[in-house]
């Protein structure tokens, strides 16, 4: 899709990408209520 090129569709797609995951590994409440499945979230981000 030429308009995606032409806009930086791509570079934007990322950049929300990467601000949605450091919101998700600072954020204080956990999604998971088990610790060491916290753990390995964080980790595997």
């Amino acid at each position: 899709m030429e308009w995606k090129k032409d806009r930086g569709y791509h570079k934007q797609s990322l950049a929300e990408t990467a601000i949605f995951r450091y919101k998700q590994l600072f954020n204080p409440k956990r999604t998971l209520r088990d610790y060491n499945t916290q753990v390995g979230e964080v980790l595997q981000m």
